[in-house]
């Protein structure tokens, strides 16, 4: 997909609709998604050529969407969603007890 000894740029990976003519993203997701994705470590972390100017080499980039079509990689919008709602289970958090909950205010007075 990506040519091995071309240095790329993230504007050209996450391409440009409105500039003249429209460049399409190579890398589909937004700016703050793609550095997120290269501070976890899911993309590689590139090369400075300079203090503001970071580059990602097509010899990296292949390599890592070989490993990710190698994986059982699942996108995030074909996850199963969790389940909501429920009485039993805390919203982001385990539930607690009533014993937890009695600790948690005398801690606090």
């Amino acid at each position: 997909m990506f040519i091995d000894e071309k240095l790329y740029r993230a504007a050209e990976l996450l391409g440009n609709p409105k500039a003249e003519p429209p460049r399409p993203a190579l890398i589909p997701v937004s700016v703050s998604t793609f550095y997120g994705m290269v501070a976890d470590g899911r993309l590689p972390p590139g090369r400075y050529l300079g203090p503001a100017c970071r580059v990602w080499s097509g010899r990296e980039l292949n390599q890592f969407l070989n490993e990710l079509i190698a994986s059982d990689f699942v996108p995030a919008n074909r996850r199963k969603p969790p389940i909501r709602g429920r009485a039993d289970v805390g919203v982001g958090r385990e539930a607690l007890s009533p014993a937890d909950s009695d600790a948690c205010r005398s801690a606090r007075d």
